[in-house]
């Protein structure tokens, strides 16, 4: 990181304050990947629980 800041004529010494201003919305980022990685897996695991109680419902019914 301390050749881009050089490249464009800021102070090597940032690198400090980026890196501590950056990890509060790299958080922020992360809940909300999380959050949508959660969110599709309930759908999708919702959509199979369904389709495997139908299937084993079948099943009883064709044993009769």
């Amino acid at each position: 990181m301390a050749p881009v800041l050089t490249a464009v004529n800021l102070p090597a010494a940032g690198i400090g304050i980026l890196l501590a201003v950056d990890t509060i919305p790299d958080m922020f980022r992360t809940a909300a990947n999380v959050t949508g990685w959660l969110c599709v897996g309930s759908i999708l695991s919702g959509g199979a629980t369904a389709t495997s109680k139908v299937a084993a419902q079948s099943a009883v019914v064709a044993d009769v």
